[in-house]
This record gives C-alpha cells, sequence and structure tokens, in this order.
C-alpha cells in the first residue's frame, strides 16, 4: 500500500524534462536537506516559545540554517561552472542566469506586497530595493530569505572575470580548482577586514564572503571526475562527521572569521560525497527547493498575518514546542505545493526560453558537442 501511494505521489512530483541544471539525485538531496533546514529554522523560531525548555536544543537551528546558505552558494558553484564552460558566449549564460532567478523572485515579490499591503506593513523602499535586486546594500527586504538571491545575481558576474584569470594561467584541473579557490579566500578575508575595521554590515559584503563557497563549489566541478569512486565513498563518512564538527563549532560562538571557512570546508565534503549518491525518493524534490526557499517566509507572514494579526512579530512566539512543531510540518507541505505550481507555471517556462535564446542560431547538435568536450578545452583559452 505503502508503495503504491508512493508511485502516485511520485508521478504527481516528478517535474518536467528540463526541470534541473544538475541531475544527479545527490546534489538534488542536498538542496532539499538545505531548503527543509531554513524553512524549519524559520518556521520554529518564529513561532515557538523562547522560555520552553527545549530552546538549548532548538537553539541548534541556527547554526544549521547558516550553513545551508552556505551550501547553497556551494551548489551554485557546482552549477555555474560547468554552465559557463558550456555556453556559446559570456553574454548567453548571464542571460540563462537571469531568466532562471528573476522570474520567480518578481512573482513571488508581488506576493508578498500583497500580503504585507493589507496591514499597512508594505514599504515603498523595500518594494524598490527588493525589484532592484539591492536589498543587499540598503537593508530593506520584503522578505528575509531575499538576501541570499541578491547575491546570487552578483556571483555570475563576479565569476565570470574569476574564470577569465584562473583559466589564463593553468591548463591544469588542479590548478584551477586551487586558483579558483584562491580567489575566494582572498575575497572572503577582504570581507571581514571590511566588516571588522569598516564598521559594515555582514550583508554589506556577502558578494566577497559568499564568493568563497561559491568558487569552492566551481572547484569540485574541475577536480571531481578525477578522484576514484572508493574515495568517494570514504568521503561520505568523513562529509557527516565534519557537518557535526561544524554545527559544534559554530553553536559554541565561534570566532566570526573562522565561520565561513568551517562552513566551507563541510560543504565541500558533502559536495564531494554527494557526486556519488544513489538516487532517492528526496531528491524528487530538488527542483522544487528554490521556490521552496523563496515562498516559506511569504507564507509564513501570511499565516501569522491572518492568525495572530498586525503585531504577529511580538505576539507570534508563545506557542508549545507540538504546536510550533505542526505548523513546521504544514508549512513544508503548503510551501512545496505552492512551489511545485510556480515551478510549472514559472520558472520551468523561463528555463525554455533561456534556452531557447541562447541555442538560436546554433546547428542542431552543437549544444550536444560542447557538453563531450572536456572542461579543459572549453571556453576560457590561453592566447
Amino acid at each position: 500500500m505503502a508503495d503504491q501511494v508512493w508511485n502516485v505521489c511520485q508521478r504527481r512530483l516528478a517535474p518536467p524534462s528540463i526541470a534541473t541544471e544538475s541531475r544527479k539525485p545527490g546534489i538534488e538531496l542536498l538542496r532539499v536537506v538545505a531548503a527543509t533546514a531554513v524553512l524549519v529554522q524559520h518556521g520554529t523560531m518564529l513561532t515557538v516559545d523562547p522560555n520552553t525548555n527545549l530552546m538549548p536544543w532548538l537553539r541548534w537551528l541556527g547554526p544549521i540554517s547558516g550553513w545551508a546558505v552556505n551550501l547553497f552558494f556551494c551548489l551554485s558553484g557546482l552549477v555555474l561552472l560547468p554552465s559557463l564552460l558550456a555556453a556559446s558566449s559570456s553574454g548567453g549564460f548571464l542571460v540563462r542566469r537571469v531568466l532562471r532567478i528573476a522570474p520567480l523572485y518578481f512573482v513571488v515579490g508581488i506576493a508578498a506586497a500583497l500580503v504585507l499591503a493589507p496591514y499597512g506593513l508594505l514599504r515603498r523602499d523595500a518594494v524598490i530595493s527588493h525589484f532592484t535586486f539591492s536589498s543587499l546594500f540598503t537593508g530593506n527586504f520584503l522578505f528575509g530569505s531575499a538576501w541570499t538571491l541578491c547575491a546570487e545575481a552578483i556571483f555570475p558576474f563576479l565569476m565570470i572575470p574569476s574564470v577569465w584569470v584562473v583559466w589564463r594561467l593553468s591548463d591544469n584541473r588542479v590548478l584551477r580548482a586551487v586558483g579558483l579557490i584562491g580567489i575566494g579566500a582572498i575575497a572572503c578575508y577582504v570581507g571581514q577586514v571590511a566588516v571588522s575595521h569598516d564598521g559594515r554590515r555582514e550583508l554589506d559584503v556577502v558578494p566577497l564572503t559568499g564568493l568563497l563557497p561559491l568558487l569552492a563549489g566551481a572547484a569540485v566541478s574541475q577536480v571531481i571526475d578525477a578522484i576514484p569512486l572508493r574515495l568517494r565513498r570514504i568521503d561520505a563518512g568523513l562529509a557527516f562527521a565534519s557537518v557535526g564538527v561544524v554545527l559544534f563549532i559554530v553553536a559554541a560562538n565561534a570566532s566570526a572569521w573562522r565561520t565561513p571557512w568551517i562552513m566551507t570546508a563541510a560543504s565541500v565534503a558533502l559536495l564531494l560525497a554527494a557526486e556519488s549518491a544513489p538516487r532517492s525518493r528526496l531528491s524528487l524534490l530538488g527542483p522544487y527547493t528554490y521556490g521552496i526557499y523563496l515562498w516559506h517566509l511569504v507564507v509564513i507572514d501570511g499565516f501569522l498575518l491572518l492568525v495572530v494579526g498586525r503585531d504577529y512579530r511580538a505576539s507570534a512566539g508563545t506557542w508549545a514546542p507540538w504546536e510550533s512543531g505542526l505548523f513546521v510540518v504544514a508549512l513544508l507541505a503548503g510551501t512545496l505545493a505552492i512551489s511545485k505550481a510556480t515551478f510549472v507555471l514559472v520558472e520551468h517556462p523561463a528555463m525554455r526560453l533561456g534556452r531557447k535564446l541562447t541555442t538560436q542560431g546554433q546547428s542542431p547538435g552543437s549544444a550536444a558537442e560542447r557538453a563531450r568536450v572536456p572542461l579543459k578545452n572549453v571556453a576560457v583559452r590561453k592566447a
């Protein structure tokens, strides 16, 4: 009976043919884990009573959510670099990235405005910042998770010159991977210096500190094929152990200077392990994680405004842990349903349009031919 129910769910959840940029089940599973971690943290901490006896344990959700964002940046690098190398031009690569990120981002922004406006909570500066992708720098957000998308919108423009420099210096994959991590490390250090000495907010320098996990994920895409399968299986155990160490160190109030480096190391270990992971049922949800990440805070705000009222931020955190747990389960189910719908109606058509715009004028086999060429021979070449 359970298998029959799952088969029905599998058919319902199965995405369209070009659903994902990375169809590896392990990578899709990591997307699901990261998105779920963020949703659970936000849903719990916004509703549960802070005086509950479980709060010392619930505080672990903060570090988990922070690491999940780091993992998202690593996953972006893992996808972006092969996409850049396979693209016919930098312009085509950027067009596809814009069409991948912007449509749903704008749709969710409109939905957030419609949710907040009836309660007098909609601010003009937040609307302008959201639709110009400047929330990261102005500090004005329609909903909290939008800041990472502002960084994601900047990352492709930073990756192109980074790849151009590294590819000019070496033809060796390993050296290229080291070079990418080196650029990310320098950028992260500069961002941390700006925070500590110039009094900047941490969000101001996310495009710099976020380059470390982004380019680390890109480096993984360069060397993963050279790592024997046996070592990847050993790495799977090390990956989960390293994540545990990361959460312990971060939860113990480790220095803010160390946090991005430790989290990125754990994320890279997971990427190496996930590349060879077998298919799982949860990986089917991978294509919808972008929608889950964007929609969940809008759904939380809408529900709490409806149930609690305009001052929900001040009075919502009074629920018992079991009530908060039931809310999180309902939140996950509702957000998944909305994400599935917007994937079919918004994301998938935008992805098809991006593919159509960037392949016009090419011979039918050209895209496939580029995909078969080794990465080290594609895109940026030495003069």
